[in-house]
């Protein structure tokens, strides 16, 4: 197995970034998510056929909101056709470095962010129709202690990152089966990726990649101060994670630092690759995710751990 962490830049005059440095991961929080909704749909816990309204009755109503239409595959899929109440967040409205002090600390209960993503109509209604559908220059300011959304809490590092996705896609943490589900995508023309052609499946991406064949697998994550890039070669060999603490929305340094971070993300796993396996489904799904028929599994040479695997993360 192979993974790369870096470092670049100071945080302070004088101090260098450490080398395990902890960071917000962001929406690659939905990568762990995904993982352990298959992992108890395993188990018999619960299907990804089942609805939003079997788990939390009356939760999602109102203004032609229907969860008794959305399935737990579309929440992890992306494709529930709720609205995103990211844009309802105090501090995204005003997005400016006192806006964000000032409510840095302020906790938003799952039921208030709920809340506010049905308090408008869907932008479609999931099911068989809609199979596919998805949805400056300034002082630094301290983002390292603030109250994270529940969806994007998972604090890592590099190194964790990189040997969470290397499992993962490896087959250790999922059976051949479940893994298959989770790789199976949609489209995703709306997504914030560059890559055309990029697809979603269940808590990840995939996308094309210079120099891999069957392109990458791929989650990045956006939090206050922190943007992050994880990706990985199908076979669970290579994969890279990236951290970047400076964002500066609007600017068009945001843009050429995105790039240059995308540019690494794609073409450092894709180093010579010419021998990894090919990526057993980067297409399309079809039909019902509760017991779909596994794909013809590749050989298990690829990516292993040492049992148990040790991942410091923590959520806050």
């Amino acid at each position: 197995m192979w993974g790369a962490a870096g470092r670049e830049g100071t945080a302070r005059a004088g101090d260098n970034v450490p080398w395990n440095a902890h960071f917000r991961v962001g929406s690659i929080t939905k990568t762990f998510t995904a993982t352990v909704a298959l992992q108890l749909a395993d188990e018999g816990t619960l299907s990804l056929d089942d609805t939003v309204e079997q788990w939390l009755p009356g939760a999602v109503s109102g203004h032609g909101n229907d969860a008794s239409r959305i399935t737990l595959t579309n929440l992890l899929r992306q494709t529930s056709g709720l609205n995103d109440y990211d844009e309802d967040l105090p501090w995204v409205a005003d997005f400016t470095a006192a806006a964000f002090t000032a409510q840095r600390f302020r906790v938003h209960r799952p039921e208030e962010l709920i809340a506010w993503a049905a308090s408008a109509p869907p932008q479609w209604q999931p099911g068989p129709e809609n199979p596919s559908a998805f949805p400056g220059d300034q002082d630094l300011v301290d983002t390292s202690v603030f109250v994270p959304l529940p969806d994007a809490s998972v604090i890592s590092t590099a190194a964790d990152l990189t040997t969470f996705y290397r499992v993962l896609l490896g087959g250790d943490l999922l059976p051949p089966h479940r893994l298959a589900q989770m790789r199976q995508t949609v489209e995703a023309p709306d997504m914030a990726d560059p890559a055309p052609g990029a697809r979603y499946g269940l808590g990840t991406h995939w996308r094309p990649a210079q120099g891999c064949e069957h392109g990458i697998r791929y989650h990045g994550g956006t939090m206050p101060g922190y943007l992050s890039h994880l990706a990985v070669t199908p076979d669970g060999r290579r994969a890279v994670a990236v951290s970047a603490t400076t964002w500066r929305p609007g600017d068009e340094r945001q843009d050429q630092q995105d790039a240059a971070s995308l540019q690494l993300a794609d073409k450092t796993p894709c180093a010579r690759t010419r021998h990894h396996r090919a990526d057993p489904d980067p297409g399309p799904t079809a039909g019902s995710t509760a017991n779909p028929q596994p794909p013809r599994e590749p050989s298990r040479t690829a990516a292993r751990s040492p049992s148990p695997v040790r991942l410091d993360l923590k959520c806050t």
